[in-house]
This record gives C-alpha cells, sequence and structure tokens, in this order.
C-alpha cells in the first residue's frame, strides 16, 4: 500500500534544493543553465562544464554578485597610490621652491625658528615658476598620449609601465639633489637638475598614468557576464562591468588618497628643508617600483594588439584625401573611409585594415570632441 501522505511537486522540488551539498550542485540549477553556452576553460569542481555566458535575462533572474580583486589589481592599487602621492607631493612644493628666495639663515629652504614666511631656495620668481610648474602639467597630459600608443603598438602595457618606472625614480633622484643645500648654494645652477628632474618627471607619468588602470582592467578573470554555481549550489550573476566600475572607484580613490603626501612635504619643506620634502616623494615612490616587481609573475600575459589612435589617425589621412571639403558640406565626410565605398574606387581589400563600424565609432568620437573645442574657447 502506498503512503496516504503524498507530496506535493514543489515540496519535491524544496527537497530538491535543499540537497544540493549531497549532489554538489543543483539539477534545477543545471537544467536552467542547458541552453547556455559555455567558457570550458572556467571549469571547476562546482561548474563542470565552465561558466554559462550570462544573459541579458539572466541578469534580472539570479542574484547578482562582484567579483573580488585578483592579486596582481590589488597591487597595482597600490602603485597607484604610491605613484600619485609622489607625484602630487612634488607638484605641490616646486612652486615655492623655484620662486622664493632662501629664508633667512636658511641653507636648505626651510624657515628658520623665530622667523616667519614661507620655505624657498632658488628665487627665480613667480613668472619661471610658473613657467616650469605648468611645463610639467602640460607635459604630464601630453606624454600619455606617446605612453599609450607605445604599450598598445611596440610594448605592451607592463614594459611601458616599467620603463616609466625607472625613469621615475631618476626624476625624484634628480629632485633631491637639486635640493642639497651644496647644490642649492650655488644659485641659478640648481635650475639645470630641476628642469631635467621635470623633463623626466614628465615621461615617468606619461608611460605609467596611461597604462596602469588598462593593465588592472585587464586583470579581470572573465571576459564576459557569466553565471558561475557557487559551492552551495546557487547560481549567480556575475556583473563584469559592475565589478569593473567598483574597480575603477577604487583606483580613483586611491589617487585621492595619494594626494594627501603634499600636506606632508609642505611641511618638511618648511620645518625642514627642501632635501627632505622632495626625498618623501622618492621614498614613497619606491613602493612602486617594488609592487611593480612583485605583480609580474601574476599577470595575465599580454600581447600587443596594435594601437587605436594609429589606426584612428590613418582613417582621418584616408578621409581628407579627394574634395574632402565637399564632403563635410555633404556630411559624408567619414563615408569615404568606409571599406566598401574604398573597394569601389580600385583600393586593394589587402590595404584595408579597419571595418566600416570602426570608422562610424571614430565618427562619434571625434564629434563628441568638438564639445571640448568648445570649451577652450569659452574659457
Amino acid at each position: 500500500m502506498f503512503s496516504s501522505t503524498r507530496k506535493s511537486s514543489s515540496e519535491l522540488e524544496d527537497e530538491k534544493k535543499n540537497n544540493v551539498g549531497d549532489l554538489g550542485f543543483s539539477e534545477v540549477a543545471s537544467d536552467e543553465l542547458a541552453t547556455h553556452e559555455f567558457i570550458a576553460e572556467y571549469a571547476d569542481e562546482y561548474n563542470p562544464q565552465g561558466l554559462a555566458i550570462a544573459t541579458l535575462e539572466d541578469k534580472f533572474k539570479y542574484r547578482n554578485v562582484k567579483t573580488r580583486p585578483t592579486i596582481a589589481a590589488m597591487l597595482i592599487l597600490i602603485c597607484e597610490f604610491a605613484e600619485r602621492g609622489s607625484y602630487y607631493g612634488t607638484q605641490g612644493i616646486l612652486t615655492n621652491f623655484i620662486m622664493r628666495s632662501l629664508p633667512e639663515g636658511s641653507t636648505t629652504g626651510k624657515v628658520m625658528p623665530g622667523h616667519t614666511g614661507n620655505a624657498g631656495a632658488l628665487g627665480l620668481g613667480l613668472k619661471d615658476a610658473n613657467a616650469l610648474v605648468t611645463l610639467l602639467q602640460f607635459l604630464a597630459y601630453v606624454c600619455p598620449l606617446f605612453g599609450g600608443y607605445l604599450a598598445d603598438d611596440r610594448l605592451g602595457k607592463f614594459k611601458a609601465i616599467m620603463i616609466g618606472v625607472w625613469v621615475g625614480i631618476l626624476s625624484h633622484l634628480l629632485f633631491v639633489i637639486a635640493a642639497l643645500p651644496p647644490v642649492i648654494a650655488k644659485g641659478q645652477a640648481a635650475l639645470a637638475p630641476t628642469v631635467l628632474a621635470i623633463l623626466s618627471l614628465s615621461v615617468c607619468t606619461g608611460f605609467i598614468k596611461a597604462n596602469l588602470l588598462p593593465l588592472m582592467l585587464d586583470q579581470y578573470p572573465y571576459r564576459t557576464n557569466v553565471l558561475r554555481r557557487e559551492p552551495t549550489g546557487e547560481v549567480v550573476y556575475v556583473d563584469r562591468d559592475g565589478s569593473m566600475e567598483r574597480l575603477t572607484m577604487v583606483f580613483y580613490w586611491s589617487i585621492n588618497i595619494g594626494a594627501f603626501l603634499q600636506i606632508a612635504t609642505s611641511y618638511s619643506a618648511k620645518r625642514v628643508g627642501y632635501w627632505l620634502a622632495f626625498l618623501c616623494p622618492m621614498l614613497m615612490y619606491c613602493i612602486v617600483v617594488i609592487a611593480m616587481l612583485i605583480i609580474r609573475p601574476h599577470l595575465k600575459p599580454e600581447v600587443p594588439q596594435g594601437s587605436l589612435l594609429k589606426k584612428a589617425v590613418i582613417v582621418v589621412t584616408e578621409c581628407l584625401k579627394g574634395n574632402f571639403i565637399k564632403r563635410l558640406k555633404n556630411k559624408e565626410f567619414w563615408a569615404y573611409a568606409y571599406p566598401s565605398n574604398m573597394e569601389s574606387r580600385g583600393v586593394p581589400a589587402e590595404k584595408i585594415k579597419w571595418t566600416e563600424q570602426e570608422v562610424k565609432d571614430y565618427k562619434s568620437t571625434f564629434t563628441q570632441c568638438l564639445m571640448f573645442a568648445y570649451w577652450v574657447i569659452f574659457n
């Protein structure tokens, strides 16, 4: 005789979910993922087929989670904190170092006890100080264009960053030399190491600033949104965009925290001297060197894929051929570089290294840049 207390289908379903620990994974969840494509390289004991490629509907169907930063990503955050701290710590004291003369009775640039005023050293005046500091700021924004291009087209991000790291050590060493009392005592002779330090710091910034964040985002473990079965049997939606957004926010948070070193260097210059004020950023910068040497074994392998900047220049050059002014008036400027139009003009297909969608992307990018041109004129 069968028992009169038969279980309903919903109770049987709950029982299956409760037996997840005995089965290793949920059969129900396995059935739900049967229609998905899997990435086999992420296979483990809980995901024997790999991770399922998530769809848009999955985002609202499963619990959303974000991945934890990898060891490499955490070390890169430390690098950014130390590098930006050393940069802002140096930049913050540079104006007074160049502009103001040595305070009365001082050989290091500090303000002597019982005296008031500001720290100073070279005494070149406001005009020269503004010129050199503006040069540093200008090059710090221009050099990343070249640093990013070389990383994408020739070197790879890690090698490009390491070039910047070693140039940065040289830069901070030159600042310390320029701030030594015997060098300051020679007056304008201290300007030479200062200018060399500014130029090398710009190169350092160009190679590091353009590549550190992309290198960190490259360490994200999954190349798309995936569904992952947890040890409990629950299937979760691993949000790639959300994970990278959170990591990027922490990255910029580390920049702002590092900038607080400027307070320490300002007090060091006023109370001890510029040799200590420039030595502090150099010591902090040593963290970058150590972290980058540790990080190398933990990085994903990378191969330079070619520079988008280089390709964009080639596309724009192609668009400027012929009667481009007429095409500008007819709003057909970018269509001239479409592969289909180029082939119709007799250009061999093997010489065309871009797609029509890429040309449309460049068009959208350059169109948006017009807004920034307006703000330059407005200001």
